[in-house]
């Protein structure tokens, strides 16, 4: 007897499939305590039709043949059990999971995630691998196609993230034992690339044609710019959000960005021009914008801001770089240059942070910033 075989029978005995009420796939490991042979077993009942069982445990058998003549053994580490479950079943079973009770932008987002990582999958000829084969070598291979096509830092670290908390759910069902995403770098992000701050005459330029030739889309760029309004938060308000006596904003939690609600606060120069949309003629649970930019019952895709935004862009051959979200950081800036206090501004804004509203200061009142560099005394 070769060296070889007494390995074989003294470390392990290989798989093999057992068909009859039970199906299941059994294998030897020597148990490094008791120095005893330990059955492992692995189920495949579910499997349908009988064709595609025999299949299954065909490509289950040599998978764990293979490692454990490489000297693999399931008792000495942490054995997923669910580990051999076909890695595309799996998302389809991680996607209906997560994407309960979530928003319509949330599921589009969660399935655009998967779907690229599907057809990377199927490029690679690896659509039908195993959840335990993707490894860390083929995530890095996926994320350098991913940073090849995407410029944006933020983007790119969105897609790191996404895929690292769908591995911990991995790991938390038993389908892995390690989380291939870990260790990867995110991108040092850029600065914005929009311009935050819109100078007085243009601002006026957008007044002057949205008066005469979209009203309400007018009160939109108000909200956004006097309320700190986003655009998401902007096509869930309803009409009975707007409380003009005591001049609040109900914004709901499901439509604001750090998932609580608040009521930011309407000021004086806004009032008039929402008096002039007699709101009280319409169903207070109508949403204030739908299609047309006028009241209705059904809210609209946040998407269609901006394409009304590049609308009026045009129109005033408005540099491209000032975005309409350029609204909100100009309102914030504003506030600030009209010494409004960072804490009241920090609420408005819906900043989770003192800190995310100081990042203005340096655009409001660069001086301060002179100052400390030319006025400071000698030590």
């Amino acid at each position: 007897m070769s060296e070889s075989q007494i390995n074989i029978f003294s470390d392990y005995l290989p798989a093999e499939l057992h068909e009859g009420k039970t199906w299941y796939i059994s294998y030897y490991v020597k148990n490094p305590v008791t120095k005893f042979l330990e059955r492992r077993r692995i189920k495949c009942n579910r499997i349908r039709p009988l064709s595609e069982r025999r299949k299954f445990a065909k490509a289950v058998i040599e998978e764990i043949n293979d490692k454990i003549r490489k000297g693999w053994n399931p008792l000495m580490e942490n054995e997923a059990p669910k580990g051999f479950h076909k890695f595309r079943d799996v998302l389809k079973t991680f996607t209906r999971q997560k994407i309960k009770g979530k928003s319509t932008d949330s599921v589009r987002s969660y399935k655009s995630f998967i779907k690229k990582l599907e057809e990377w999958l199927t490029e690679q000829e690896k659509a039908e691998i195993f959840a335990m084969q993707f490894t860390r070598s083929m995530a890095r291979d996926f994320l350098l196609q991913v940073d090849e096509t995407i410029e944006s830092a933020r983007t790119y670290n969105n897609h790191i993230a996404f895929y690292r908390n769908m591995f911990n759910w991995f790991i938390e069902f038993d389908y892995c034992k390690i989380n291939p995403f870990d260790g990867f770098s995110k991108r040092l992000k850029e600065h914005k690339q929009r311009i935050q701050y819109i100078e007085p005459e243009i601002r006026e330029k957008i007044n002057s044609f949205l008066l005469r030739k979209d009203y309400n889309f007018y009160i939109a760029c108000m909200f956004a710019f006097h309320v700190l309004v986003r655009p998401k938060e902007l096509t869930f308000i309803k009409i009975k959000h707007i409380d003009l006596k005591k001049q609040q904003l109900f914004i709901p939690n499901r439509s604001a960005k750090n998932d609580k609600s608040r009521y930011p606060t309407i000021p004086n120069v806004m009032v008039e021009f929402l008096e002039k949309m007699k709101l009280e003629k319409y169903d207070p649970e109508m949403f204030l914008f739908t299609s047309g930019w006028v009241p209705g019952w059904e809210n609209f895709n946040p998407r269609r801001v901006a394409k009304r935004w590049d609308w009026l862009r045009n129109k005033i051959n408005m540099n491209s770089r000032i975005k309409f979200y350029s609204l909100r950081d100009s309102g914030i800036i504003q506030m600030l240059k009209d010494g409004i206090s960072p804490d009241e501004v920090m609420y408005q804004a819906d900043h989770y942070s003192l800190e995310i509203t100081n990042e203005y200061v340096r655009i409001t009142n660069p001086k301060i910033f002179t100052d400390v560099r030319d006025k400071a005394t000698k030590f």
